[in-house]
C-alpha cells in the first residue's frame, strides 16, 4: 500500500493505461463512449492549428468562376439556361484555360420555353386577335425549335472545348441512379490493383445525362464526407460502386491539366496508393487524403461569371490554367471546413486540385509514434513528482508545464512548415490526468505532516516562513546567511496622543483597521511581514525567497501604502482621528534567517542596513516627508521612481556618513510634486560648500514657489542658528543622536 501511494509508481501506472488506450484509439479501435469524442476533440485542435498557422498562398494554376449573388442579379440565364452555360464554356475557352471543371450537375432535360418566348407567344396570339402587330409565326417556332435544342447545343459546346471534366457523385442519395451509361468508364482509374487495402464502396451513382457525359473529356466524383464535427477535412481519392473505383473530380482535373492518359492514373490496394502519372498520393484508411486548407473562402482566385462574361477580366488570368466552375448564389452548395462554416464546395475542390499539384497534403503522425510521445511525457511528469528529487510544487507542476508546452510548440511548428498533423488531446491528457493523480497523491503522502507542522508554527511565523520551512525542513535550525535584502519600516505619527484620547477597545480596533490594507501593500508586492511593535510595523523584500527586484517591489510596496492611507485618513476624520505615518527604506547586506533561542525563534533580519531603515523611518517627521530612502535603495530602484536628495546624515550607533532621499513618485503613483527642482538642488549645493548667502537666497526662493516644503524650512531655520559665515570646521552632515 505504501508503494500504491508513491507518486511515482502511481504516475508510471497512469501513464501506461493511457498509453494503452491512445495506441488503441489511434489503430482504429473501437473505444465504447470515448472514441467519437477524442477523435472529434482532436479535430478541433487541428482547426485551432489551421487557424494559428493562418493562411497560406496556393499554386497559380487553378481559378475558380462562380455563379455568384453579383451573377444572378445580373444576368440569371447563365445558370438557368443551357445556352448561359455554353456561353460561359465558350469564354472560359476563349480565354485559354487548359482544363475545365464543372462543379454541377445537368441531370433533367432543359425546362423549355423561356419566360420571354412564352410572353411572346402570348402578346402573338392577343395581337392577332385585336389586329395588331406582332412577330410572324414562323418565327416564333424557329425561337421554340432554338430553345428545345439547348441539351443539344451545350452537348457540342462541351465536346467541341475538349477539356472538360463533368461532376458525378457516388453515394447514397434521393435522386434516381443512373446505371445504365456507358460513359461512367471515363471516371475510372485506369489500372486498379486489388489489395487488402479496400475503398469505400457505393451502391448508387448520380451524374448528368448521358449526352453531356458522352461530350466530356472525363468524369470525377464530387461526393464529400463530414466527419464527427460535421466538417469536411479529406478528400476521398477512390470511391467503389458495382466493380468500378473512380477518381475524383480534382484527381481527373490534375491529369488532364498535365496530359495524362486514363492508363496513367492507378489505385494499387496492396499498399493503398493512387498515382497519377509520376506523383504518388498516400491514401489514409478512409482511401482519402486531409486537405490542407489554404485558408478562409476565396483564397483561390474567384471569379464571378458576368465579370467574366463581361470582358472586364483580364486575359491571361485564365490562360493555362485549372478553371473550376461553380454556384455560391444565396450560399448553395457549401461545406464546413476548418476555417469557416461557410465554405463554397467548389473551392473544396480547388483546395484539392492545389494540394495535389503541391504534394502538400496533412499527414497525420502514425500510432506507434503518437503513443511514444504519450509515454514519454507521461515518465518525464512522473519523475517530476519522485520524492527523492523533492522538488517544490510548482517546480512538478512547472516541469510537466513545459514538457507539454515544448510537444505543443515543436509540433504545431511541423504542423505550419511540414504539414504533420500531431495527436495533441493524447499528450494533453496524459499532462492533466497524470499530473493530477501525481499531484494528488504527494498531497496524500505528506498532507498528515505538512498540515500538522502548520498548525504547530502557523501562531508565531509568517505563511511564506512555514512554506520554507516545509520545503526545507533543515531551515528550522538556528542561524542566518548574508544576503543583500531591503528593510521597510513603518510608524504612525503621534500615536501617543492619539491613544490618550481613545479606549483600548477603539484603539484595538483602529490598529487592525490601519494593519490591514498595510500589509495588503507590502504582500502584495511579495514582502515578507517581519513583525508589527506597537503601532510601527516592519518588512522585509528579497527573503525568504530570492527577489532580484527587492528595492523597487519595497519602494511600491511604499507608494500602495500612501495610496491606502489617504483612504483611512477619510474614515478615521470622520471618527475625529487625524492620522499620518512616515515611512523609512533601505537597502544593504544583512542576516536573514531564524533567530532566537533553541526553544523559540522567529525568522528575521539583522544588520546596520536594517538599523539605518528604521533610523530612516524615525527622522521622516523631522523633514516632514513621507517616505525617506538610503542609498542603497536609490541606486537599485531603476528609473521608474523618482527621488529628491535631502540631506548627509549620521544616524544614531552610526559612523558612515549616508546620503537620504525623499522618495517623490513611482509608476501610475505620485507622493510629492515641486515646482523649479533645480533652484532647491543648487541650494543644497551651495550650503554643502558653506556659501550661506546663495543657499539662503535660493531655499527662500524655492520655499516661496513651494510654501508648504517643510525640508526647506528646515535648512532656512538651520542657517539663521549658524548666521552668515560658516565656522572653521564646517561640515554639512547632520548628526541625529536619537532614534
Amino acid at each position: 500500500m505504501s508503494r500504491l501511494r508513491n507518486p511515482l509508481i502511481v504516475g508510471l501506472l497512469t501513464t501506461i493505461v493511457l498509453t494503452v488506450i491512445v495506441g488503441a484509439h489511434r489503430l482504429g479501435w473501437k473505444l465504447p463512449g470515448i472514441g467519437v469524442f477524442v477523435e472529434a476533440l482532436e479535430r478541433r485542435t487541428a482547426d485551432f492549428r489551421f487557424r494559428l498557422r493562418g493562411p497560406i498562398q496556393p499554386g497559380p494554376e487553378t481559378v475558380i468562376v462562380v455563379f455568384d449573388d453579383k451573377t444572378a442579379a445580373a444576368d440569371p440565364s447563365l445558370f438557368e439556361r443551357r445556352s448561359g452555360w455554353q456561353r460561359m464554356i465558350a469564354a472560359i475557352q476563349q480565354a485559354g484555360a487548359k482544363v475545365i471543371g464543372i462543379d454541377a450537375f445537368f441531370n433533367a432535360r432543359e425546362q423549355l420555353l423561356s419566360k420571354d418566348l412564352v410572353a411572346a407567344i402570348k402578346a402573338y396570339f392577343e395581337s392577332s386577335a385585336v389586329g395588331g402587330e406582332c412577330p410572324g409565326p414562323i418565327e416564333l417556332l424557329e425561337r421554340v425549335l432554338d430553345e428545345s435544342l439547348g441539351d443539344l447545343k451545350l452537348a457540342e459546346t462541351i465536346g467541341k472545348a475538349g477539356n472538360v471534366v463533368l461532376a458525378m457523385h457516388v453515394g447514397f442519395s434521393d435522386q434516381t441512379a443512373r446505371t445504365d451509361d456507358p460513359n461512367l468508364k471515363k471516371g475510372r482509374y485506369g489500372q486498379t490493383v486489388p489489395g487488402i487495402y479496400e475503398p469505400y464502396e457505393r451502391d448508387e451513382v448520380f451524374l448528368s445525362q448521358a449526352m453531356f457525359n458522352k461530350a466530356a473529356k472525363a468524369l470525377g466524383t464530387v461526393t464529400v464526407f463530414e466527419d464527427e464535427t460535421h466538417t469536411v477535412r479529406e478528400m476521398k481519392m477512390v470511391l467503389k460502386y458495382k466493380q468500378g473505383l473512380y477518381a475524383p473530380l480534382a484527381a481527373q482535373l490534375v491529369a488532364q491539366y498535365e496530359g495524362l492518359s486514363r492508363a496513367k492514373m492507378a489505385f494499387l490496394g496492396n499498399d493503398n496508393t493512387v498515382h497519377l502519372g509520376k506523383r504518388t498520393i498516400k491514401l489514409t484508411k478512409q482511401s482519402g487524403f486531409y486537405l490542407n486548407f489554404r485558408g478562409p473562402k476565396q483564397t483561390i482566385k474567384t471569379i464571378s461569371m458576368i465579370d467574366l462574361i463581361n470582358g472586364e477580366v483580364p486575359q491571361d488570368v485564365l490562360k493555362d490554367r485549372i478553371v473550376l466552375l461553380g454556384i455560391t448564389q444565396l450560399g448553395h452548395d457549401n461545406a464546413r471546413t476548418a476555417f469557416e462554416r461557410i465554405f463554397p464546395a467548389v473551392e473544396l475542390q480547388a483546395t484539392a486540385v492545389d494540394n495535389i499539384l503541391r504534394g502538400d497534403f496533412i499527414l497525420r503522425t502514425p500510432a506507434w509514434l503518437d503513443a511514444l510521445i504519450c509515454l514519454g511525457l507521461g515518465l518525464l511528469i512522473s519523475f517530476l513528482f519522485w520524492q527523492r528529487l523533492r522538488l517544490a510544487v510548482w517546480l512538478q507542476l512547472a516541469g510537466s508545464l513545459l514538457g507539454l508546452l515544448v510537444f505543443l510548440g515543436i509540433s504545431h511548428y511541423l504542423f505550419a512548415e511540414k504539414n504533420i498533423w500531431f495527436f495533441w488531446v493524447g499528450p494533453i491528457s496524459i499532462f492533466i490526468f497524470v499530473s493530477t493523480v501525481c499531484l494528488a497523491f504527494s498531497y496524500l503522502g505528506e498532507g498528515l505532516q505538512r498540515r500538522r507542522l502548520r498548525h504547530a508554527f502557523a501562531h508565531y511565523l509568517s505563511d511564506d516562513v512555514i512554506h520554507k520551512l516545509l520545503d526545507e525542513p533543515g531551515a528550522l535550525s538556528l542561524g542566518g546567511e548574508r544576503r543583500e535584502l531591503t528593510a521597510l519600516f513603518s510608524d504612525i505619527r503621534g500615536f501617543t496622543n492619539i491613544s490618550e484620547h481613545l479606549s483600548p477597545e477603539e484603539l484595538t480596533s483602529l490598529l487592525n483597521e490601519y494593519f490591514t490594507p498595510m500589509t495588503r501593500a507590502v504582500l502584495s508586492q511579495g514582502g515578507l511581514l517581519d513583525k508589527y511593535i506597537g503601532d510601527a510595523l516592519m518588512a522585509i523584500f528579497g527573503a525568504p525567497l530570492v527577489d532580484p527586484e527587492h528595492a523597487a517591489h519595497a519602494l511600491a510596496a511604499v507608494l500602495k501604502m500612501h495610496a491606502e492611507l489617504e483612504i483611512l485618513q477619510k474614515n478615521f476624520s470622520a471618527k475625529g482621528v487625524v492620522i499620518d505615518i512616515g515611512v523609512g527604506v533601505n537597502t544593504g547586506e544583512m542576516v536573514v534567517g531564524n533567530m532566537g533561542s533553541k526553544e523559540r525563534f522567529d525568522y528575521t533580519v539583522v544588520g546596520d542596513a536594517v538599523n539605518l531603515a528604521s533610523r530612516l523611518e524615525g527622522i521622516t517627521k523631522t523633514y516632514g516627508v513621507f517616505c525617506l530612502v538610503g542609498q542603497g535603495t536609490r541606486k537599485l530602484a531603476g528609473r521608474q521612481f523618482a527621488f529628491r536628495e535631502i540631506d548627509w546624515v549620521q544616524v544614531k550607533g552610526k559612523s558612515e556618513i549616508v546620503s537620504i532621499y525623499e522618495l517623490m513618485s513611482g509608476p501610475g503613483s505620485s507622493l510629492a510634486d515641486y515646482q523649479d527642482l533645480p533652484q532647491f538642488e543648487k541650494a543644497l549645493q551651495a550650503y554643502r560648500q558653506g556659501d550661506f548667502k546663495a543657499a539662503r537666497e535660493n531655499f527662500q526662493g524655492f520655499l516661496k514657489i513651494n510654501p508648504d516644503d517643510q525640508v526647506t524650512k528646515v535648512f532656512i531655520q538651520r542657517l539663521a542658528d549658524l548666521g552668515d559665515q560658516p565656522p572653521d570646521d564646517w561640515n554639512p552632515v547632520v548628526i541625529y543622536q536619537t532614534k
